[in-house]
């Protein structure tokens, strides 16, 4: 768990999710990703030039892509999509999973 958790960090710091690189001249963009979520808990978020079957050796219970949007002092995510190469859809509580995980850094 540790392990996610750093890399969660990691991957946070990587892709700039800061205010300022969701903002263009006073307007809020949105970052499409993948994601996969382990466990149900933990998710992981990726760039969407990489493959969610890369993450095959976790336990993945669900997958597929994110648009995230920094609205109001916190991120809102809705995910959308499947994972062909793993076979897995988003479920209902992924999105909250993805905003709990962003909001708290």
């Amino acid at each position: 768990m540790l392990f996610i958790f750093i890399l969660n960090v990691l991957i946070i710091r990587n892709f700039s999710f800061k205010k300022e690189s969701l903002q263009r001249k006073g307007e809020y963009i949105t970052k499409e990703m993948k994601y996969v979520v382990v466990n149900d808990t933990q998710p992981i978020l990726f760039s969407t030039s990489q493959k969610h079957s890369e993450f095959k050796h976790f336990n993945i219970t669900s997958a597929g892509f994110c648009a995230i949007r920094y609205t109001n002092s916190q991120y809102e995510v809705s995910c959308y999509g499947e994972s062909i190469s793993l076979n897995l859809k988003p479920k209902d509580y992924d999105h909250k999973a993805i905003e709990l995980m962003l909001n708290e850094y």
